[in-house]
């Protein structure tokens, strides 16, 4: 049996947590490290610098090589080699860094909502990525359109006009000044595609499938494996040589996809680890630390 005693300043810090805590915390709490890990680590940052200085290196090559597209689907497309190239790339935690939104979301102990998203991208206040700025500049500077293939949406229930566009998406001004803010110039708004800014916009994949009729989409860049393939048809063996040429993914340990397969459920997560078949023959029982 262990034994462990806590200081009066911890127990008071728990306390503290508690009382602030939405119930159930836990969930949001098992962030902690890596919420830290990503805002205070130099790690992150040099995998931010590293990640697109290596996709820096690949424009000139993309330029010159015109039968290359990061999208295996626009091989289908006649006549792609004659579309002028494109950079796609994601926003959240690829260009703006939206940790801050989950730093609340560890200490406040509540869960994403969509009220308190829209809150913060309305503030306006994300940073941009390490890298992030240099790279859109060396890729415009040299040619390519830059597009930006988000998640952030636009107001479903408010309808849509007779175009097929979304009456009410305060999230597209909101984040043409953030990033107008951060990277020293303002996209056109046709080069931002939200989720539901027309009501076929869901998934991202029919998002690119537009792009690729207008652009030979020579790069992605995202955070999340559906910034580039649909999950579910990602084959490393088939797509696996792409890593480093044509896409370039940056560490994201606080959400995504993967992570949300695994849902909310504690205990499925810690189900997925795969230790359990290891464990050292002996473990020593840790000393009692006095108070």
């Amino acid at each position: 049996m262990r034994t462990r005693y806590l200081s009066c300043g911890a127990i008071a810090l728990m306390s503290s947590l508690s009382l602030q805590a939405a119930e159930p915390p836990m969930a949001e709490r098992e962030q902690l490290n890596a919420v830290v890990w990503y805002q205070a680590a130099a790690e992150s940052q040099a995998n931010g610098e590293q990640t697109y200085r290596a996709a820096t290196d690949q424009l000139a090559r993309l330029k010159r090589s015109k039968a290359i597209t990061a999208l295996p689907e626009q091989l289908a497309v006649a006549g792609y080699k004659r579309l002028p190239p494109a950079v796609i790339l994601d926003i959240d935690e690829t260009v703006l860094d939206n940790s801050p939104y989950n730093a609340w979301q560890v200490a406040s102990g509540l869960p994403y909502s969509e009220p308190s998203w829209d809150a913060w991208v309305a503030e306006r206040k994300a940073t941009a990525v390490p890298g992030a700025k240099a790279f859109i500049s060396a890729a415009r500077r040299m040619g390519f359109k830059v597009l930006y293939v988000t998640n952030r949406n636009c107001e479903k229930q408010g309808g849509y006009d007779a175009q097929g566009w979304a009456k009410t998406c305060p999230q597209l001004q909101a984040t043409l000044d953030n990033l107008e803010a951060e990277l020293g110039y303002r996209p056109d708004n046709a080069d931002m595609l939200l989720k539901y800014q027309r009501a076929e916009w869901d998934g991202k994949g029919v998002r690119r499938q537009l792009l690729a009729n207008r652009y030979r989409i020579a790069m992605l860049v995202g955070d999340d494996l559906n910034d580039f393939i649909d999950r579910t048809t990602y084959q490393p063996k088939q797509h696996a040589a792409n890593w480093g040429r044509s896409w370039f993914v940056l560490s994201n340990p606080m959400y995504g996809s993967s992570l949300r397969a695994l849902g909310n459920n504690l205990g499925k997560r810690y189900g997925s680890l795969r230790p359990w078949q290891w464990a050292p023959a002996k473990v020593a029982e840790p000393a009692v630390v006095n108070p």
